[in-house]
């Protein structure tokens, strides 16, 4: 499932109500309840793409009395994170 405001609204209440209902609860203990489920939420549905650019140069080494030679090229690679 793809990151869902009504989703993450309905886990924060559901955890801060439960957590209020917990004798003794302290407001840090309802924002880290809400942290928690935020977190949750991201950890569980976030995707993150991002795209890398790189240049490579290299070297050729070729048999004795042939002569050298060099050649570069540039690559492109698009990765996901999930």
């Amino acid at each position: 499932m793809a990151m869902n405001a009504t989703a993450l609204g309905q886990a924060i209440s559901s955890a801060v109500e439960a957590k209020a209902k917990t004798e003794g609860a302290t407001p840090t203990d309802i924002w880290t309840a809400v942290a928690t489920e935020i977190i949750n939420h991201i950890t569980a549905n976030a995707v993150v793409s991002t795209n890398v650019t790189t240049t490579v140069t290299t070297a050729v080494t070729t048999p004795a009395g042939a002569g050298t030679g060099t050649g570069s090229g540039v690559g492109t690679g698009t990765g996901t994170i999930s």
